[in-house]
């Protein structure tokens, strides 16, 4: 009798480890399903060859979406084969989108900028992309009325230390330049605030504070505004590790 129960209790584990291990590969094919219907290979457009070498490389993981209209990633990598330092890129990001039977196309230009300002060329140029360096390029998620069908990165315009540059520059060095434009309006402004008699060291303290909002009057675009965004930063940093002497340096005249 307990011989004959022991093998029955034996018999209904192995019944229930043959479902269960029923059940986890559906579900494992499943899930397997899913990731595959929400991973989209990401086409790259790399720049022409340079003595057999792409001279600054693009190299992109599977785009993830969270519905076929919406992605929350594009991991992008962008690599300096070259020995000069890197100073500023823009890679075009591009998504062919399907809505109605008809098929169009949304593009935006994704820059880094590392000088921000000519002044400060030898100051930040450990922020430049070293000789063999890297660096991320990864667009934030974004939701489409259209379903996503494709998504084409491109590298637009590279800049160098050396001022010489790569791409086909559609509109790279006009995104760049906007940027710096912002940064030079910025820091003008603040130097303007700076030489005011009666503006205490505290104010301008405040005015570089993360909450603070860049000023309305500058009447910036967006890549300007980001320019001047970037700038605030950098003189809020340089405060926090110099203080004020620091601070002096940069913008008193």
């Amino acid at each position: 009798m307990r011989l004959r129960i022991i093998v029955s209790v034996a018999a209904v584990w192995i019944l229930g480890a043959i479902i269960a291990s029923s059940f986890w590969v559906k579900t494992s094919h499943t899930q397997e399903s899913k990731v595959k219907d929400f991973q989209l290979p990401v086409t790259v457009k790399q720049l022409e060859l340079e003595n057999s070498t792409i001279p600054v490389e693009l190299k992109c993981g599977y785009a993830e979406l969270s519905a076929q209209n919406s992605f929350e990633k594009v991991p992008c990598l962008m690599v300096n084969n070259t020995n000069k330092y890197i100073t500023a890129i823009a890679v075009n990001f591009t998504v062919i989108l399907e809505e109605s039977g008809k098929t169009y196309l949304s593009s935006n230009v994704i820059a880094i900028e590392t000088m921000l300002d000519v002044d400060l060329r030898e100051e930040r140029k450990s922020s430049f992309i070293a000789p063999k360096g890297e660096s991320r390029i990864n667009p934030l998620p974004t939701q489409y009325s259209g379903n996503i069908k494709e998504i084409i990165m491109q590298i637009d315009y590279v800049e160098f230390e050396d001022n010489t540059s790569l791409g086909a520059n559609i509109s790279g060095s006009q995104t760049i330049g906007k940027i710096r434009e912002g940064a030079k309006k910025y820091k003008e402004w603040l130097i303007k605030k700076y030489n005011e008699r009666d503006f205490q060291d505290s104010e301008i303290v405040n005015l570089l504070g993360q909450r603070q909002p860049i000023p309305e009057e500058l009447n910036l675009s967006s890549n300007a505004w980001e320019g001047a965004f970037q700038y605030r930063n950098f003189l809020r940093r340089t405060y926090e590790n110099e203080g004020k002497k620091g601070l002096d340096k940069r913008i008193s005249k």
